[in-house]
Formats: structure tokens, sequence, C-alpha cells
């Protein structure tokens, strides 16, 4: 009879061990799935973050061609065509010709046409104005990367005038 009940608390233990082992090997693939999805955001927002940055020395760069003349360079830009940024001889250049940043980042300015004013307020209008402001450009600044299954875009619009002329 002593044998039947060790036997019976053996087996038991055993079933215990089990449960154990269940219990941890659950918990620990919980914990791999939330590493694993932090750091997919992690690099997400990482991404859009440099893309943010990129906008912003986009607006910085365009002050700069500005700068080094308006009339050579923004002034000039051909409305709805496609232009990017390159850092050579120590300045910004606005180029026909893309290239990316880190190979990954494509950052460009689709200029449009030349801003219209209206006529006495001097109020920025989309139509209907035959009053064509010379000296105030607006863009479009867009970063786009692909992250893996689709590309991802930011984008900003702006206006910048020539204050030196």
């Amino acid at each position: 009879m002593c044998n039947k009940i060790k036997n019976k608390i053996t087996g038991f233990g055993s079933i215990e061990i089990l449960v154990a082992s269940a219990i941890i090997s659950v918990a620990f693939v919980g914990l791999m799935t939330t590493a694993t999805m932090s750091l997919r955001i992690l690099d997400l927002s990482t991404n859009r973050l440099k893309a943010s940055f990129l906008l912003e020395e986009g607006l910085e760069a365009t002050k700069v061609i500005r700068d080094n003349g308006w009339t050579t360079a923004l002034g000039s830009m051909d409305p709805f065509q496609t232009y990017y940024f390159v850092f050579e001889d120590f300045t910004w250049k606005s180029t026909s010709v893309n290239t990316f940043i880190d190979g990954v980042y494509e950052r460009k300015i689709v200029v449009p046409n030349r801003i219209q004013r209206e006529i006495g307020t001097d109020d920025i209008v989309l139509s209907g104005s035959t009053y064509s402001d010379l000296g105030t450009r607006g863009f479009t600044y867009v970063v786009s990367w692909s992250d893996g299954k689709a590309t991802s875009t930011e984008s900003i619009y702006g206006y910048i005038m020539n204050i030196f002329e």
C-alpha cells in the first residue's frame, strides 16, 4: 500500500514540472513578441524623425540657395518640375539629378506655378489674379523612404521670398 502512494506523489511532481515549463514558455514567447514589436516601432519612429530632420534641412538649404542668388537659382526654377539638393563646393545647390541620402531617403522639391497675389491687398490667392509675385516662390518638400513593404512619405509646403533684391 505504501508503494502505491509513493508512485502517485512522484507522478504529481512530473505534472507540476510540465505545467511550470509551459507557463515559462508562454511567458518567454510573449516577451519575445513584445520585444520584436517594440524594435519595429522604434525603427519606424526613427525613420520618421530622420525624415523630419531632412525636411528641416531642406528648408535651410533653400534659404542658402536663395542667398546665393535668386535669379540664377530659385527664381529660374521651372514650375511643376522636381528638383533635388546636393551639397558641393561648400554650399547647397539644386539639381535635377536624384541623390539618395544614406542610400535610403529621397528628398525632392516640387515648385508650383508662380505665386499670385490679390491686387490691392497682396494676399496670396490660388487663382483668378493677373498679378504674379516674381519675388515669392512656393515649394513642396517631400522626403520618402522604403520601409520594407511600402514607401513612407513626409512632406511640407512653404514659401520663400527674395529679400535681397
